[in-house]
């Protein structure tokens, strides 16, 4: 390995890129931050443990967290959390707990009319009917998002970060707030701060219903400091407005916070009888000495869909990694044995037999395979710790948790059996080698005899049609495997079919690389049949892949498997964003169109002014052309209905109906409200097609996009056709003449009949619950028809005012401005919007199309995250190009030599190098990127097969991606074998070993 320093160096790092990229990725894809270390700091010194008493429905079961706590539950807005006495009877006797109350996001407003300690309600205007609804009083200049804590006095110390400046509050009439909001709203000390509690839109948090508590409140507070807070908009002082609020309501519903605080610790036996009352415990001791067993800990459910889908992605991405390493690795190998030649030649006629000459190449391996390893464990947490921090938000010290230290061994055990394996081919030829052809340094012409038989290649042939028919039988097998629907299989252990499934996709990924590799060995045989008619130095290209095959191959299949890879993740990526589209909703299509709408909804005339606000503020850096606004059906106020009897309520949500466009072929599934099936995905975008009752996990089951969430039935929009021509929708011209002349837009195409026409059902919500205690069905008071227009990727319902009023529909709720800006190329208006929005407009939100290509959002800050992976992988592609052209200098540089010793110029030999590069492009490049295709079309077949998180009714490989992956990969291989192709000063012959 001495005489071949060089090289032996080279394959080390080959050997080392995989293991470090194999650790790198299994801490930033399967590791977290350690849980486990921030919850222990979210604990406040001076603390045992932080509680939180939810408000989920106590059946008798407990609530099963981790250590770590838990970050979402569901609550019942009628359930009382446990009283601080009841958690006091399990907490240790010597430990107090002290309250905390946590607020929703608050309008934060400098000065106003209020006296700090003041508070008052404000007017809460509910759904009106016209468009000059009130007010409800705040103003809104000037305003910014904010939170607010309220303790208990001795819990504010211990919540409240350091004050900066002034000083801490004296009492509740006091607040210190964060750097970041007194230089937003331009607040110093001494300052008023006033708060207004919005109305509630009905989304609860881990404060339960905090929200509708403290809805249509407003309160004041002097500024006494200022805390060294940065990043967030907070307020910290102490109880009075939310406790007041919560304990006047009841409490039902509402979360309660706690700090235990002692010197007892807080055991996990003591937690566990708390969450018996669904609370839920960190506790200080049990993140550190009594971390619990897995046996203490509660079982965790297995969600075997997502086990299947995970099986396909690590068996394949397994393969192409193994594959890649093995194939960039080998063609050292084989270039050590063919310049090694004469001296294991000396080696075998002083004695050695072919035991020993197989091991002088497996020991290479193995060293390298040593070295290659330890080298690449070191990269890969080096690797960890710099891009952990930005890409999974750990800080450094928690980077340490994230690496899998227990795979380590198993890497390190990889690296060894990737360089015995590399070598194996190469220790077996020179084992068999002929003493006197090495001796002489000529090459074995018995072998080259059985290569250039017309029978050889006709084995190749068959053996590589076979191969590759193999690999198709296999995955066609596994494809008609029936698989069980999402919930069928019992939770805990794959089902029985997933495991045939399993070996079957092992079967075709196997035979599909063993047929790569064959088939590029008869490209490598054709070679040597090289054609009169080509120049000299293409001839010569030819004649060098046929000859040197060994080192041929393995190149080209490690370009091969390198576009394999890019290929198969661009058409990952374009058929999981085609999945999302076909299961999701937007209001607007284009990259001139936009929403936009209140942030922190109010009231419809508030809401109304602080869009038109922000429209004149965002005009005077975009040229805005037209904006129109958009209503949706109004829902009755969240937790009104809770108030009332049924009478009472029953008579309310009258005032509220809602419509829905009926399927012109009614299904089962659909009519009987059957929460396990639903439409198919098909039928909703292909009027043509015949809809029919699939598995919920299959099913049309679309999400909204791009409106705030606001107390509205967004499944009905309310515009004119003046705002339906702002969508930017293909067909938004037709839509927008339907909606003047009284008709309907749908999105849900098997919902228009045959003869143009929508059929409307016209329900309410009621009170009244079936026997097993689950929402009875809307009660239905009419049905309609209407002409219609199928806009494909629209919202399900939309209808003009007029429309909705002559089918009883008059209750509205304003939920935006459509947008329109003047045109221009490219993207560049909608990014300018949003970093308008983030920077100035805290109060409303922007929304566009989500995914502006088939690859991505193509958002700035995420554009770079979307298109590196495919960068990297064409790099690599290039690299493979490089090493190969490397490894062939070295073999030839003695025919370079004899080449320019009898008169070739130096522009000969650089044509001569190109030609080579040229040929491994040939023979890689295009095959990588069937196969890449051919993988990528399985797995979303595969995907579609068992019905993972949609239908995946296309496969979309991204073309015009797929054709810059091809051209750039020979182009930048050309032009890098170009640059490398420059030949030596000093081409003299080398000595014989």
């Amino acid at each position: 390995m001495t005489r071949h320093k060089a090289r032996s160096i080279f394959a080390t790092l080959l050997v080392a890129l995989p293991i470090a990229a194999l650790v790198a990725g299994l801490a930033l894809l399967t590791g977290t931050p350690n849980s486990r270390q921030r919850a222990l700091a979210a604990i406040p010194r001076n603390a045992q443990a932080v509680l939180t008493a939810t408000a989920v429905l106590n059946t008798g079961q407990p609530f099963m967290q981790a250590p770590e706590g838990a970050s979402l539950w569901v609550d019942s807005p009628s359930q009382q959390p446990a009283s601080a006495a009841n958690i006091a009877a399990i907490t240790p006797d010597q430990d107090a707990l002290l309250r905390y109350w946590d607020s929703e996001t608050l309008i934060a407003t400098a000065g106003g009319d209020l006296q700090p300690g003041d508070q008052i309600q404000v007017d809460a205007a509910g759904a009106d009917t016209t468009d000059s609804a009130g007010s409800s009083g705040a103003d809104l200049d000037g305003a910014v998002r904010a939170k607010l804590r309220e303790t208990e006095h001795d819990a504010l110390p211990l919540l409240m970060p350091p004050v900066a400046q002034g000083a801490a509050p004296q009492d509740a009439t006091q607040a210190v707030i964060s750097a970041s909001l007194a230089e937003q709203l331009h607040l110093n000390i001494g300052d008023t701060l006033t708060l207004t509690a919005p109305p509630f839109q009905g989304a609860y948090s881990t404060n339960g219903r905090i929200g509708a508590v403290l809805q249509n409140s407003r309160r004041a507070w002097r500024i006494s400091g200022i805390a060294d807070v940065t990043s967030t908009l907070d307020v910290w002082t102490y109880s009075g407005w939310l406790k007041g609020m919560v304990e006047a309501d009841g409490g039902n519903g509402v979360d309660a916070h706690y700090l235990l605080v002692g010197s007892e610790p807080l055991t996990w036996a003591q937690v566990k009888r708390l969450n018996m009352l669904q609370v839920i415990a960190v506790s200080r001791h049990v993140l550190t000495d009594g971390y619990p067993s897995a046996e203490e800990r509660y079982p965790r459910q297995i969600d075997v869909q997502q086990q299947l889908m995970r099986m396909v992605s690590v068996t394949v991405t397994a393969f192409l990694g193994i594959a890649l390493t093995l194939f960039l690795i080998t063609p050292a190998f084989a270039v050590s044995a063919d310049q090694s030649r004469r001296l294991l030649g000396l080696t075998a006629a002083c004695g050695a037999d072919g035991g020993d000459l197989r091991r002088t190449m497996s020991f290479q391996g193995l060293f390298i395979g040593i070295s290659g390893g330890m080298i690449g464990i070191i990269a890969g947490i080096g690797l960890s710790y710099a891009a952990a921090p930005a890409l999974k938000g750990a800080y450094v010290h928690e980077v340490a948790g994230m690496i899998p230290w227990t795979m380590l061994p198993l890497a390190a055990l990889a690296a060894v059996m990737i360089g015995l394996a590399a070598t194996w081919m190469p220790a077996h030829r020179v084992s068999r080698m002929n003493v006197v052809d090495a001796l002489k340094d000529r090459s074995d012409n018995g072998e080259r005899n059985r290569r250039e038989s017309r029978l050889y290649r006709v084995v190749t042939a068959i053996s590589t049609a076979a191969l590759l028919g193999a690999a198709v039988a296999c995955a066609m097998g596994g494809l008609a495997m029936p698989m069980p629907e999402f919930g069928d299989a019992d939770y805990g252990s794959l089902p029985a079919e997933a495991i045939g499934a399993q070996l079957l996709l092992i079967g075709a990924i196997v035979f599909s690389f063993a047929g790569l590799i064959q088939l590029i060995r008869l490209i490598a045989q054709l070679c040597e049949r090289r054609g009169t008619l080509l120049p000299l130095a293409v001839r010569m290209g030819l004649r060098d892949a046929g000859e040197h095959h060994r080192r041929f191959v393995p190149a080209a299949a490690a370009i091969a498997v390198s576009v394999a890879v890019a290929s198969y993740a661009l058409t990952m990526t374009g058929s999981l964003i085609a999945n999302d589209r076909s299961n999701a909703m937007e209001v607007v299509h284009g990259h001139s169109h936009a929403v936009v709408s209140p942030e922190v909804p109010i009231d419809n005339a508030v809401d109304r002014a602080v869009v038109r606000s922000a429209l004149n503020a965002i005009s005077d850096d975009l040229p805005v052309t037209a904006h129109q606004p958009v209503y949706a059906l109004a829902e009755v106020p969240p937790e009104t209905v809770d108030k009332l009897n049924v009478a009472e309520a029953n008579e309310l949500m009258r005032r509220f109906p809602n419509a829905a466009a009926r399927l012109a072929t009614p299904l089962d599934c659909i009519t009987s409200s059957d929460p396990d099936r639903g439409q198919d995905v098909a039928s909703a975008h292909n009027p043509n097609a015949q809809p029919y009752c699939v598995g919920a996990s299959r099913s049309y089951r679309p999400l909204y996009r791009g409106l705030t969430m606001i107390n509205a039935d967004f499944s009905v929009l309310i515009m004119s056709g003046d705002a339906m021509r702002l969508s930017g929708f293909a067909n938004a011209d037709k839509a927008a003449d339907m909606l003047d002349q009284g008709g309907v837009v749908v999105g849900n195409a098997a919902t228009l009949r045959k003869d143009g026409t929508v059929d409307l059902e016209i329900s309410h919500s009621h009170k009244a619950h079936n026997p097993d205690g689950s929402s009875a069905p809307d009660v239905v008071t009419g049905s309609a028809s209407r002409p219609g227009v199928w806009v494909d990727g629209f919202f399900p319902l939309a209808m003009s005012k007029e429309t909705a009023q002559s089918l009883g529909l008059t209750a509205f709720r304003y939920v935006g401005d459509m947008v329109q800006f003047a045109d221009a190329p490219g993207w560049g208006t909608l990014d300018k919007l949003r970093s308008i929005i983030d920077d100035r407009l805290p109060l409303v939100n922007g929304t566009s199309q989500y995914y502006r290509y088939s690859w991505g959002t193509g958002d700035p800050s995420s554009m770079l995250a979307e298109l590196l992976p495919f960068a990297l992988l064409m790099l690599l592609a290039i690299a493979a190009t490089v090493i190969s052209l490397l490894l062939a200098r070295i073999q030839i540089i003695r025919d370079l030599a004899t080449m320019h010793a009898v008169g070739a110029s130096p522009g000969f030999l650089r044509r001569f190098t190109l030609a080579q590069a040229a040929i491994m492009l040939a023979a890689g490049t295009p095959t990588g990127m069937v196969t890449g295709l051919a993988l990528g079309i399985f797995h979303v077949a595969w995907y579609r097969h068992i019905g993972y998180d949609g239908a995946w009714l296309d496969t979309v490989p991204c073309w015009g991606l797929q054709a810059a992956l091809l051209i750039g990969v020979i182009a930048m291989g050309l032009g890098v074998a170009w640059l490398v192709a420059r030949p030596s000063r000093k081409l003299t012959r080398r000595t014989l070993d």
